[in-house]
């Protein structure tokens, strides 16, 4: 026979893991010092610079519609 389970129950400890995995994750983003928050922006604007610096640009054409 199946296991009687309760879904109220199963729904309740759903939630807390999700509330878990948020917060765990808050915890990475909003627990750091000065100095990593800076050294992280800086990574990333080093590799935004170099995407944007990939970036083809193509000069728009009669059929395209740009706003």
């Amino acid at each position: 026979m199946a296991e009687i389970i309760s879904l109220n129950q199963v729904r309740k400890q759903k939630n807390k893991a999700e509330k878990q995995a948020k917060s765990a994750e808050n915890r990475s983003l909003f627990g750091q010092s000065k100095p990593e928050k800076s050294r992280n922006k800086a990574a990333k604007d080093l590799q935004d610079g170099k995407l944007d610096g990939l970036r083809i640009l193509r000069p728009p054409e009669d059929g395209d519609d740009i706003a």
